[in-house]
C-alpha cells in the first residue's frame, strides 16, 4: 500500500496504553483524517521462562516490538492516550531508529516510511526495508541509551519508560510531558479507540491458524475527537518573557481543558481555537511586544462568545455568574500588559 502525504502535513507521536501495556504510535492528519504510520512497544522476552515473576521482582531480558496496527474491519480496541505532534524530519528521525534497532536485533519494523520523495509530496510506502529515502538518516547520540534500555524490562524499565523514552528521543528532552505518569499501571489522560476502518481491505495469513482473513489499518476513532498537542514553548528558543509567559499559559489551558468533557464538540472546538492562536504566536517569533499584545487583545475580543462560554454547567449557574478558566487566562494577560516589561517567564 502507498499514502500520498504532504511534508507541511500534521505529523504526531502519541503514548498509548492498552490494558495495561503502554506502546507508541506515530502518524499524520492528512487532509483531514488520521492514519497510523507506525506502532511499537516494548515487551518481554518469549523466551525467557518466568518473566512476568522475574520482571516484577528482578529484571528480565526485553526488546522493542512491533506491534501489529491492523484488524478485521471493524474491529476497535480501546486505549488510553496523550498525543503530541511532530515534524516530518522527527518521523524520519523514529524510523532511522527503527531500522537502527532492526539491523542489532533481527527484528523487523514493518511500517509506513518514505519511498519517494517529489517536493513537500511525499509517498508512504508499507516496507520493513530501508528506502532511498531513509538510508541518510543519522542517528541521534541518545540512541545508544534507548537501545540499551529496550533489552531489559524492570520496575524501573517498564514498558511505560519505554514508550517515554520514545516519545523523548522524537520530540527532544526539552520538550517535557507534564501530563502522563512513568507509572504503567497509571491512566492516560485522554481515551480513543482504534478502528480497523484505515484504506482497503487486504489479505493477511493468520499466524496460528494459517488462515487468509481480510484486514484494514487501524486508525483514531473519526466518531471521537482525536487530540494533538503542539510543541510546548520550551521547543522555541529566544522567546522574551511576556511572549513566552503568555505562551505558557496558553499551553497550560489547552492541557487543562481536556480533563472536562473532552468527548464533547464545545470542547474541541474550543481545543482547536486555542490551538491556532498558539500556532500563530509562537510562528511569528518577530512580532513585537506591540503588536503581539495588540492581536491577542483583537483576537480576544473578536472570539468574546467562545472564550466566555462555559463547557460543563450545573444547577446554580442559574443563580450566579461563572467565568470560563479561559476567560480568567485572558483577564491575567490583560494585567501582564499594563506593565509588560515586569513580566518574567
Amino acid at each position: 500500500m502507498v499514502m500520498t502525504v504532504n511534508k507541511s502535513d500534521e505529523f504526531f507521536i502519541s503514548i498509548a496504553k492498552q490494558g495495561v501495556h503502554s506502546f507508541i504510535f506515530v502518524g499524520v492528519k492528512s487532509k483531514g483524517e488520521h492514519h497510523i504510520l507506525a506502532r511499537v512497544g516494548k515487551v518481554m522476552d518469549a523466551d525467557v521462562s518466568c518473566s512476568v515473576l522475574r520482571a516484577a521482582f528482578f529484571s528480565t531480558k526485553a526488546f522493542i516490538s512491533y506491534e501489529e496496527f491492523s484488524k478485521q474491519p471493524g474491529r476497535k480496541i480501546p486505549i488510553g492516550y496523550a498525543a503530541y505532534d511532530i515534524t516530518y524530519e522527527q518521523y524520519l528521525g523514529f524510523i532511522a531508529l527503527l531500522e537502527e534497532l532492526q539491523a542489532r536485533d533481527n527484528i523487523a519494523y514493518p511500517c509506513f516510511k518514505p519511498a519517494e520523495e517529489n517536493g513537500n509530496e511525499v509517498n508512504l510506502q508499507w516496507t520493513a526495508q530501508r528506502t532511498e529515502v531513509t538510508h541518510k538518516i543519522p542517528l541521534k547520540p541518545e540512541a545508544e541509551n534507548i537501545i540499551k534500555e529496550s533489552h531489559s524490562l524492570n520496575l524501573s524499565s517498564t514498558c511505560r519508560h519505554g514508550a517515554l523514552s520514545l516519545l523523548d528521543y522524537v520530540r527532544g528532552h526539552e520538550q517535557t510531558i507534564h501530563n502522563v505518569s512513568s507509572k504503567f499501571f497509571r491512566d492516560l489522560p485522554l481515551h480513543t479507540n482504534l478502528v480497523a476502518d484505515d484504506g482497503e481491505k487486504f489479505p493477511v495469513r493468520d499466524p496460528v491458524t494459517k488462515r487468509i482473513r481480510q484486514h484494514c489499518y487501524l486508525r483514531p476513532d473519526s466518531k471521537m475527537p482525536f487530540y494533538i498537542l503542539p510543541s510546548p514553548p520550551s521547543a522555541f528558543k529566544d522567546l522574551e518573557p511576556l511572549k513566552k509567559r503568555v505562551l505558557t499559559e496558553l499551553y497550560m489551558q489547552m492541557e487543562d481543558m481536556l480533563q472536562v468533557a473532552p468527548e464533547s464538540a464545545e470542547t474541541e472546538q474550543k481545543f482547536n481555537l486555542l490551538k491556532e492562536l498558539y500556532i500563530e504566536k509562537v510562528g511569528k517569533n518577530n512580532e513585537t511586544i506591540n503588536d503581539f499584545i495588540a492581536s491577542l487583545t483583537s483576537w480576544r475580543e473578536d472570539h468574546k462568545k467562545d472564550i466566555n462560554s462555559l463547557r460543563k454547567t450545573y444547577f446554580f449557574d442559574y443563580f450566579i455568574t461563572r467565568h470560563s478558566a479561559t476567560e480568567k487566562m485572558f483577564d491575567r494577560f490583560d494585567e501582564y500588559f499594563t506593565n509588560p516589561a515586569s513580566v518574567k517567564a
